[in-house]
């Protein structure tokens, strides 16, 4: 079972560990090359993982290079996702505190659960709310607030074209 290795637990955390923290809209969402581990103990000698590419547009960057577009690596697809990590939908923005992947394919992923959310009429919906983690502190706040927050670390809203 697939699990996070980084939880960050505070806002500060979660800004040192990111390449790059934008605003975004989901453009595409379309299925990438399967992850394949062997597993002598399956029927076929390996288990595979599905995987996606998210293309989303930069509505607003906090911190990296300026770019109109990301790519996003995803585990899973629209029915098998790690905990806490559910499928994107084409139109939906979201807050993303983001590192860029390991392989050589220029995408990026979230830092954790916490480094990915919803934004609703405003406000930021973690998809993981446990309290001592960044993402059940920053549930239900204002993006805004967020923002504001973010200037206290140096950051600065710059809006994209």
């Amino acid at each position: 079972m697939a699990t996070w290795v980084f939880r960050p637990r505070t806002l500060a955390e979660a800004i040192q560990a990111s390449s790059d923290i934008v605003l975004a809209q989901v453009v595409s969402i379309e299925p990438g090359e399967d992850l394949v581990v062997p597993a002598p103990n399956e029927p076929a000698g390996e288990d595979r993982e599905p995987t996606q590419r998210i293309r989303v547009k930069v509505l607003e960057r906090y911190k990296g290079s300026p770019r109109d577009e990301i790519v996003l690596f995803k585990t899973g697809n629209d029915s098998y996702y790690i905990e806490d990590d559910p499928p994107y939908k084409v139109g939906e923005r979201t807050l993303l505190f983001l590192r860029k992947r390991e392989a050589a394919d220029d995408t990026y992923l979230p830092i954790a659960p916490d480094g990915r959310y919803r934004v609703e009429k405003g406000r930021l919906m973690a998809f993981t709310r446990e309290s001592d983690l960044l993402g059940g502190q920053l549930h239900g706040r204002r993006l805004d607030d967020l923002v504001e927050m973010f200037k206290e670390h140096g950051l600065q809203r710059q809006i994209s074209r």
